[in-house]
């Protein structure tokens, strides 16, 4: 179960209390990590931050839900005139709640 504000999804932060910088969403995990699999997280210049997802046993299924992810943020920055970080950081939140169920 994830608690609020543990993820992007939940309400997180996208920018980190630690450094400052702004959380990179990103596939994560792998052969290292091989009895999890893989998943979609953040990271800041500290290091990972969130998992955002599930794990997939399958790389490609972490990619494709990351590859949607981008493509409607790209969509929204353009046809949505975002011009500040508040609000920018409200639409992250909002597609992160779409496209990271848990």
């Amino acid at each position: 179960m994830v608690m609020p504000g543990e993820t992007i999804a939940t309400g997180a932060s996208v920018k980190c209390d630690d450094c400052e910088s702004f959380s990179k969403i990103v596939v994560m995990g792998g052969p290292l990590d091989f009895a999890n699999g893989y998943y979609v997280g953040s990271v800041c210049d500290c290091g990972p931050r969130s998992r955002e997802t599930l794990y997939f046993e399958d790389k490609t299924e972490a990619d494709n839900i990351l590859k949607n992810f981008k493509n409607d943020y790209e969509f929204a920055m353009v046809t949505c005139d975002i011009d500040d970080l508040e609000s920018e950081e409200e639409l992250v939140q909002s597609l992160a709640r779409a496209h990271f169920k848990r």
